[in-house]
């Protein structure tokens, strides 16, 4: 049986064995350092993390407003859903996962946490187009043969390391802004574990919780992969001029002698 999917980078349809896609997808989910399955009761799970978060949102009621505290709070919620995007611009079309996260338990409360993320992506390394790149390196001058080139970042969102990325936010975010909205550091740090590490999704009829990484479109998740990126480029920053990101691709321009080798 042949199936119509959305596909990624410019609109369209693919037509793919059915089998073949679902295979893609279990092979994704076989990665036990990322996926975990749940054998509990569907149900019962999500009372369990309903009732995780109703459990914190009580502990800061009263330093926040209703109207947050009526919109963080959940009941009736319901898994998110995975399906993949075939990569045709890839070799074998893998899949890219994607997560349907509205109307799960976390989907507002990652909501709410975006505006406070986002500040902390706008930073050096990245732009925003392939325009801005190509105006930014007509720019230089380099007194050295020198050569461009773009590393692609395989599997990007189920590659960010999840812990890592949290701790990063946590040590940068905005003390004050947080305070305007009532939340202290170690507060926001609950709420931002509970969008992050607890996500469930359902595909082929069985419940799956993400270990580590991220999946598209989760609300949270798009602000914060930069962060990770950028704490890996900042590294290298120094070394090699105009290291910036635009989507999963990651551009330096390097020294001719420092790509061959001082013995060149």
């Amino acid at each position: 049986m042949c199936n119509g999917y959305p596909f990624v980078t410019t609109r369209g349809v693919v037509i793919l064995n059915k089998c073949d896609y679902q295979h893609k997808l279990l092979n994704i989910l076989s990665d036990r350092t990322k996926f975990k399955r749940i054998t509990i009761e569907v149900s019962t799970h999500l009372l369990y993390l309903e009732d995780k978060l109703k459990r914190l949102l009580r502990t800061i009621k009263s330093s926040i407003n209703e109207n947050t505290y009526n919109f963080l709070s959940t009941s009736g919620s319901r898994p998110g859903l995975l399906y993949g995007l075939p990569k045709v611009h890839k070799p074998n079309i893998p899949l890219r996962p994607i997560i349907s996260s509205i109307g799960t338990f976390n989907y507002n409360t990652a909501k709410f946490l975006v505006p406070i993320i986002s500040p902390l992506t706008a930073n050096q390394y990245t732009i925003e187009n392939s325009t801005s790149f190509a105006n930014e390196i007509t720019t230089l001058n380099f007194k050295q043969p020198t050569t461009m080139a773009s590393f692609d970042i395989e599997s990007l969102f189920t590659n960010v390391p999840l812990h890592e990325t949290t701790d990063i936010i946590v040590n940068n975010v905005d003390t004050s802004q947080l305070t305007k909205i009532g939340l202290t550091k170690d507060n926001f740090k609950k709420l931002l574990d509970l969008a992050a590490h607890h996500s469930v999704f359902t595909f082929d009829d069985c419940l799956y919780t993400q270990t580590d990484g991220e999946t598209q479109k989760h609300t949270s998740a798009c602000a914060r992969n930069p962060l990770s990126l950028k704490a890996t480029r900042k590294q290298y920053h120094e070394s090699y001029p105009i290291p910036s990101r635009y989507l999963n691709s990651q551009g330096v321009v390097v020294r001719l002698c420092d790509l061959l080798g001082s013995d060149f």
